[in-house]
């Protein structure tokens, strides 16, 4: 079964491998629909569990609640789809050991979704695409 044979045609560059930090009110939706288009391989970062305040802007369920955000969205991309590997760490960016950081630097594109983007992402990630989302301001 070819679930992307509709979009072939579109000629879009879907990136193979997406990091995502901060998997929240906006990080949660890119990395859903990143997975929905097609990228083979996620890097979900977030340090913070699913609260009940969280349910009305995000596609986590009441079932998530006090869950880790990164293994509740796995989750529910996994209901979706199985061809992709997540590899989800629940931790601040900022606490992410070498090994975690090589995985970052591997992907094809760094979606920065986190609460602030202070401090920001460091120098040595620059080289790659990074975009910055949220709401608020922030």
């Amino acid at each position: 079964m070819d679930l992307y044979n509709r979009q072939k045609s579109l000629n879009l560059k879907i990136p193979d491998s997406v990091a995502v930090i901060g998997v929240g009110g906006v990080g949660s939706w890119v990395a859903l629909n990143l997975a929905l288009v097609g990228v083979k391989k996620l890097i979900l970062v977030d340090h913070d569990t699913i609260e009940p305040h969280n349910l009305n802007r995000t596609p986590f369920k009441i079932s998530n609640i006090n869950m880790p955000k990164v293994l509740s969205i796995a989750e529910i991309i996994y209901e979706r789809r199985q061809d992709i590997e997540i590899y989800p760490i629940q931790k601040k960016f900022e606490d992410l050991n070498e090994y975690e950081q090589n995985l970052l630097k591997q992907c094809d594109v760094i979606v920065d979704c986190r609460d602030t983007t202070n401090p920001p992402l460091p120098s040595d990630l620059q080289p790659k695409q990074v975009i910055t989302a949220g709401y608020d301001g922030f």
